[in-house]
């Protein structure tokens, strides 16, 4: 049988799979620990430093005391290689009991031990001896061995390393261990490129283009520590080998296939026939079918530019080989059938620089150049989710399964990333890089062919990152991304209009945005920065204005219809102060009693006639007034002092001639249910729930008439913005950690929940 996987014309080909594959991921992917390097190796830390590191709300590294850095500072630099290069190069994690384990192999030859439990990082071992670069790392357990595991170290002064990671001196009890080295394995030419465990074996693959097998021998039974020689030999390769890959099924007869990608392009599959007697003996228990005459070349990448692969991983029970190359993409094949079923290019047009496939969930994760670490569906191709999480390029990744925990190592530090599979919302691969600050959606009808009217709804996302992106609502897919490139976006909304959009900023101007035509028009009036806009369209007027607020106190009233015919551009019709000392932080419009509303860090609601006069102000919140919602006669305002307070309708005047509006400001409820800011109000049409997010990462669902909670979502992340969606029974929220989540309102369950909270309700009013 030869295979044959040449990747010409196979590329974008329907292929096909079980449609029970296809369903929407429903997890996230979130940083859970930050494992800092660089601080080890600086000679001094500075308290002013550390204190800036605080105020500045980022992790200042590891505090070490003098004593202890003397002895640690002696440790890491004695007898070591010359260069004085500490970047992480490579790293290995595994598990120990309830603590993840992670080796990071250093551009100075060390490798450190680091062990981890929640969100606290020890410096526990160190190993040092190589005279070059350790280029990777292997942690070997075999039930042979009297330790649990032992370590292997490549590097590039050609030689192997065996350790004990915990023998040796300690520095100080309960601190750092200097492993010992009990073995050094010589036969590469070249420098140790990778290194994997298959069974009882070692394997390494070097620059010299040869594939190496060591074995533990058992001639050296009487020794404390375990004694590997060379057993052979694999046929000298066309280039550097670049990575291994083994894999095998249950099937019975079945010793597995072990994959070699070379800096040729080529993968070379080895059958492997192993066999056991009675006695662990080296020169019986495995021989190879395939030799020169006879092995599988099979050419997955064209060698363009000398672009060769980097790294490999076949899954033999999926008929799976998943490929990275230096061309910036990821191919996945089907060795079976030899042909490409994927082809993933990276979106943020950079090299990949590893990747790992989780065959239980069948994703795929990859990290690249640019820091950018992303997760696909191995299945559908499709993009999953994609996260800068460093500024510098990752350098390697592994995945602990175990944990569910991904471990990306860039040259500073190394990120453990936990895979959340269990949710109760969908995650939306947003694309954003900084905090979600406003997410809008229109629903506007445009004539079908018949007399029916079809809606055709819009969502806009604005972020810190100074981006605008538009989604296509029925998959939530990213279909165009504005960029603002003079000041940093405050706040958006979308006209009625389907091709224009507005945006605030923080220079105090306004922007619309034409989306037909890519034009844009600038506008300027606030003195400082714009916090809220909305849309008003007042009785008996067919016009549309655009109302903002700012900082500098003032709302302006915009008349943003282009009617270039007629001579009309977008301009301001007036403006008017709604507070002379404070900030206006939220707008709210009510199209029945044509009224405005305004609300900030005075804590007051003011409310304003549609002339622009004031109808009066609630008063009772403790803080700013950070929201506003509207249901009917009843007016909802969310703040910083952790609370919202529904109102009755507007305040009315004494003599005013504003009766119909109620007796005065009466203050209905106050709802408590956060312990952080509120940052948005919305109203559930269909049911009249009332929704409230906030800082403390809640998502409250109220029957507010009764004052109680019937649904609370909880997130780790901060919620600061939200949105109901005017096509499906779903709230969209915005986080200050660059996501957006998508939480399913399940009507019929709440109403559910609302029925038995009052049917417990009335049960305790009987009983009393």
């Amino acid at each position: 049988m030869s295979l044959d996987l040449y990747y010409s014309g196979s590329e974008g080909e329907d292929y096909e799979h079980d449609d029970e594959l296809d369903e929407e991921k429903t997890y996230e992917v979130y940083r859970s620990l930050s494992v800092k390097v660089k601080p080890y190796f600086e000679s001094t830390t500075t308290s002013r430093s550390t204190s800036a590191a605080k105020r500045s709300g980022k992790d200042a590294g590891p505090v070490i005391d003098k004593e202890f850095r003397k002895k640690l500072h002696h440790i890491l630099t004695q007898g070591v290689w010359q260069t004085k290069d500490t970047g992480v190069v490579v790293c290995c994690a595994g598990a120990e009991g309830s603590y993840k384990i992670l080796y990071t192999a250093l551009e100075n030859g060390l490798v450190l031990k680091w062990r981890c439990k929640g969100k606290k990082s020890d410096l526990t071992g160190v190993l040092k001896g190589h005279k070059g670069m350790v280029t990777s790392v292997l942690t070997y357990s075999s039930k042979h061995l009297n330790l649990p595991y032992i370590v292997f170290t490549g590097s590039a002064d050609s030689s192997i390393k065996l350790w004990d990671p915990k023998s040796s001196q300690r520095v100080r009890e309960g601190s750092i261990t200097e492993g010992v080295c009990v073995q050094t394995l010589q036969g590469h030419g070249g420098t140790v490129t990778c290194m994997m465990q298959v069974h009882d074996y070692v394997l390494s693959g070097s620059t010299d283009c040869s594939v190496r097998i060591w074995l533990q021998t058992t001639e050296r039974e009487n020794l404390l520590y375990p004694w590997f020689e060379q057993l052979r030999v694999l046929s000298t390769f066309g280039g550097w080998v670049k990575h291994l890959s083994f894999s095998k099924t249950e099937d019975v007869g079945d010793n597995g296939s072990l994959w070699v990608a070379d800096g040729n392009g080529y993968v070379t599959e080895f059958a492997v026939n192993e066999s056991k007697g009675p006695t662990f003996k080296s020169e019986v228990s495995w021989t190879f079918e395939c030799q020169n005459e006879r092995r599988r070349d099979t050419l997955l990448h064209q060698v363009a530019q000398d672009r060769a692969i980097i790294q490999i991983q076949y899954v033999a029970d999926q008929n799976m080989l998943i490929s990275l190359a230096y061309d910036y993409c990821l191919r996945i094949y089907d060795t079976k059938i030899c042909k490409c079923l994927h082809v993933i290019p990276n979106q943020n047009g950079c090299a990949f620089t590893s990747f790992y496939y989780d065959s239980a969930h069948r994703d795929v994760f990859l990290a690249d150049q640019y820091g950018y670490f992303t997760v696909h569906d191995a299945t559908t191709g499709k993009l999953i989710s994609c996260q800068r999480v460093t500024k510098e390029a990752v350098k390697d990744l592994k995945y602990i399964a175990d944990a569910n925990t991904v471990v990306l190592a860039s040259e500073d530090e190394i990120e453990l990333w936990t895979v959340n599979r269990e949710t109760d919302y969908k995650l939306v691969s947003s694309g954003h890089v900084g905090p979600v600050i406003s997410i809008v959606t229109k629903k506007g009808s445009q004539l079908g062919a018949g007399s029916a009217r079809e809606q055709e709804h819009r969502i806009f996302s604005a972020s810190l990152d100074n981006t605008i992106r538009m989604w296509d609502p029925y998959d939530m897919c990213c279909t165009r991304v504005l960029k603002e490139d003079r000041s940093e976006i405050s706040a958006i909304t979308c006209l009625r209009s389907k091709s224009k959009i507005v945006s605030g900023h923080d220079d105090g101007s306004l922007r619309l945005w034409n989306l037909d035509t890519g034009s844009t028009t600038n506008l300027r009036e606030h003195s400082n920065t714009v916090t809220c806009l909305i849309t008003a369209c007042f009785e008996g007027k067919d016009e549309e204005l655009v109302l903002s607020g700012s900082f500098d106190g003032y709302v302006c009233v915009w008349d943003m219809q282009k009617k270039p015919t007629k001579g009309i551009i977008p301009h301001m019709l007036t403006k008017f102060q709604a507070s002379v000392e404070a900030e206006i932080l939220c707008l709210l419009h009510d199209s029945n009693k044509n009224v405005i509303v305004s609300a900030g860090n005075d804590t007051c609601v003011r409310v304003w006639s549609e002339a622009y006069e004031p109808l009066g102000v609630h008063s009772g919140h403790a803080e700013a007034v950070t929201c506003l919602a509207l249901d009917g006669n009843f007016l909802f305002s969310g703040s910083e002092d952790f609370s919202v307070k529904v109102w009755d309708t507007v305040p009315s005047r004494e003599g005013g001639g504003l009766s119909h509006f109620g007796g005065g400001s009466t203050l209905v409820k106050t709802l408590v249910g956060h312990k952080r800011t509120v940052t948005s109000v919305e109203i559930e049409p269909s049911s009249g729930y009332l929704l409230s997010c906030g800082m403390d990462g809640l998502l409250n669902i109220w029957d507010y008439g009764k004052g109680q909670i019937l649904k609370t979502f909880g997130h780790r992340e901060e919620l600061r913005c939200m949105v109901m969606r005017a096509d499906k029974s779903e709230v969209m929220v915005g986080t200050m950690q660059e996501n957006i989540l998508r939480f399913p309102l399940e009507l019929e369950k709440l109403e559910t929940l609302g029925s038995q909270a009052g049917d417990a309700e009335e049960g305790a009013e009987a009983d009393s």
